[in-house]
């Protein structure tokens, strides 16, 4: 089937200028959205990329709203959702959008299964996380005060 087929989201990335860190900091709904999101993030010391990603369990007419206010991501490599990030950790990898949390978690499960061997840092690269994220939030780190950025 065709990818228009099938809604994306906007994930949004920051690049700390100073040690080329890569973060997740947000998802949007749509450009406008994403491009909004993205004002919070410019800095002296950040700047923010946007990665469209297809959502992969989407079986309804694309002409309906997408369902709630939640996606479910799922990372390879990076922290868990609520872990600090250590300096040894690799930056995250999106590899996939989700409406249902289960389809989010059976994809990182077989994921992992697929890559996992018996070297430590190999499996500690492949690992997967399933990130919850509400559409128009960002970190408190931004300033962005908690306050969602309205889908326009």
């Amino acid at each position: 089937m065709l990818k228009a087929a099938y809604p994306s989201v906007l994930a949004l990335f920051s690049h700390q200028k100073e040690t080329l860190q890569e973060d997740f900091v947000g998802v949007a709904r749509n450009r406008k959205q994403a491009d909004a999101m993205a004002e919070y993030v410019e800095s002296k010391m950040y700047s923010c990329w946007i990665e469209e990603v297809t959502i992969k369990d989407w079986y309804r007419p694309l002409l309906r709203k997408l369902p709630s206010d939640v996606i479910f991501l799922v990372f390879r490599s990076g922290p868990a959702q609520e872990e600090e990030r250590r300096a040894d950790d690799f930056d995250p990898e999106l590899v996939g959008a989700f409406t249902s949390k289960l389809a989010a978690e059976r994809c990182a499960v077989a994921l992992d299964r697929r890559v996992e061997t018996g070297n430590p840092l190999h499996n500690k690269l492949n690992q997967h996380h399933v990130w919850e994220a509400h559409y128009g939030f960002l970190p408190k780190y931004l300033k962005a005060d908690g306050i969602p950025i309205p889908a326009c």
